[in-house]
């Protein structure tokens, strides 16, 4: 079929001729990334904002249906996908549900194959910090939601004069043991200690 035959009305509604469309644009894309080894400005600013975007919590439906949407191309096929599929919250929202479901198909299809499975696009998307899979992504934000709960915590403490209580949940996040922590093993140690002097003074008496 001649795509230049079709109307607009019929464009808008062929939903598998709208993700080849789609699709093509990828390829398109890949190419040009491919070619120049960078990225141009306007596809900068689009994958540094959908970077931003898997991070956020977004508050409006827009912003929530292109986060879920760039999620399900980090899970299907990594971050050479959310690369080439950061084409902005509206567009991907006016693709509707079908197809932007069709789409993470065709990408889960082709995720074994060129552009999806170069190296070259691979280090690029690294590079502009696209996490390199969903559970990389999910440990980073844990991470960013410990610090922030440790940081919220020292604030809220410190006006209280609890500043060792403040201090607790960073160094859980650290990998560090609290003070409180160190003080229940300082004090078990030293029961320890004397519990041995004790078992000692009862086995000099009873040989005595």
């Amino acid at each position: 079929m001649d795509i230049s035959q079709l109307s607009t009305e019929q464009l808008n509604t062929n939903k598998l001729l709208s993700v080849e469309m789609v699709w093509m644009r990828l390829i398109g894309v890949a190419n040009n990334i491919l070619t120049l080894r960078s990225l141009d400005r306007n596809t900068k600013i689009k994958v540094k904002r959908a970077v931003a975007t898997l991070h956020e919590e977004p508050t409006f439906e827009k912003g929530r249906k292109y986060k879920l949407f760039l999620a399900d191309v980090l899970r299907v096929c990594g971050p050479v996908g959310v690369l080439l599929c950061a084409m902005g919250t509206n567009k991907v929202f006016d693709m509707g549900k079908t197809r932007r479901r069709a789409l993470i198909e065709k990408l889960e299809a082709n995720k074994t194959q060129q552009p999806l499975a170069s190296t070259t696009l691979l280090k690029i998307a690294l590079d502009y910090q696209i996490p390199a899979s969903i559970e990389e992504l999910r440990q980073l934000d844990f991470h960013n939601v410990s610090q922030n709960f440790a940081t919220d915590e020292y604030i809220s403490t410190q006006t209280n004069g609890d500043e060792t209580l403040a201090q607790a949940p960073a160094l859980v996040v650290q990998g560090r043991p609290t003070e409180r922590e160190a003080q229940c093993k300082e004090h078990d140690n030293h029961q320890s200690d004397r519990e041995f002097a004790n078992s000692l003074t009862r086995t000099f008496l009873l040989h005595w």
